[in-house]
C-alpha cells in the first residue's frame, strides 16, 4: 500500500532561484523549493558564493579565487576539488561526501566540470550532482550520453535539450568515439542546434551526440 512521503525537515522549504533570480508563481507570488530540490539549490548556492562576501556569515561559500587565472593544471583542479570538499562539510543538508571529481577542459579555459555524490541528512540515497563553471559561476546541469540524432545537413544537427555546454558528435557506428568527433575543431551551437566544425561525408547521417542541459529545481507544490 502506498504512503505519502515526508521529506526530512532539515531539507527545508526555500524561495526558488533561477540564475539569481526570484521565480513568480502562477498565482504572483515567489515560487519555492522544497525536499531534495532544495538540496541540490543549497549545494549549488554554497558553491558559488564567494567565501567572506556574506557579511553575517564571512565562512559560508567557496574559495573563488581557485578558479581564476590559473592554468589548468593537476595541481590546480586539486586545490579546488580539496577546497569543495571543505565546503561541502559545511552544509547541515549533507551527511557524507562520496565522490567530487574536478576537471578541466583544455579546449575550453573558461569551464570547468565538478561532479558531486553525496548523501543527503536522514537517507541512505545518495544524490548526485554535475555542475559547470562557466565564467566563474557555476549551473547545476544534467548530463546526456550518447544521443541518438539524425544530421539535418552535412553540417547541422538538432538535439531533444537546449545545450549548456558540449562534447562532442559522433557517428552513431563509433560507440567507443574513437574516431573523428565532428563537433571540434570550431564547432558552434544556439538552443538545441549544432554547426559542426567538421562536415560530415553526407547529410542525414545517423549521429550520437554527448552534451550537458541545464537544470533547474523543482517547484514545490504550494
Amino acid at each position: 500500500m502506498a504512503t505519502n512521503y515526508n521529506a526530512p525537515a532539515i531539507w527545508g522549504q526555500d524561495i526558488l532561484l533561477n540564475e539569481g533570480d526570484f521565480v513568480p508563481s502562477s498565482t504572483g507570488d515567489l515560487s519555492l523549493v522544497s525536499s531534495i530540490s532544495n538540496v541540490k539549490q543549497a549545494i549549488v548556492n554554497r558553491l558559488k558564493t564567494e567565501v567572506g562576501s556574506l557579511p553575517y556569515d564571512t565562512t559560508y561559500g567557496l574559495d573563488l579565487s581557485l578558479l581564476i587565472g590559473r592554468k589548468h593544471t593537476l595541481e590546480r583542479e586539486e586545490f579546488l576539488r580539496t577546497a569543495i570538499v571543505e565546503t561541502l562539510k559545511q552544509e547541515p543538508r549533507i551527511r557524507a561526501i562520496s565522490q567530487v571529481q574536478v576537471l578541466s577542459d583544455k579546449n575550453r579555459p573558461d569551464v570547468i566540470y565538478v561532479s558531486i555524490v553525496v548523501i543527503p541528512t536522514s537517507t541512505q540515497t545518495p544524490l548526485v550532482l554535475n555542475l559547470v563553471y562557466p565564467y566563474w559561476t557555476l549551473t547545476l546541469v544534467e548530463k546526456v550520453v550518447n544521443e541518438k540524432q539524425t544530421s539535418l545537413s552535412s553540417n547541422l544537427v538538432d538535439v531533444d535539450s537546449d545545450i549548456y555546454t558540449i562534447e562532442g558528435v559522433w557517428l552513431a557506428t563509433d560507440t567507443g568515439h574513437t574516431g573523428t568527433n565532428y563537433y571540434l575543431p570550431n564547432g558552434s551551437f544556439t538552443g538545441k542546434r549544432i554547426l559542426l566544425g567538421t562536415k560530415l561525408s553526407t547529410s542525414f547521417a545517423d549521429m550520437q551526440v554527448n552534451y550537458t542541459k541545464k537544470v533547474t529545481p523543482q517547484i514545490a507544490l504550494q
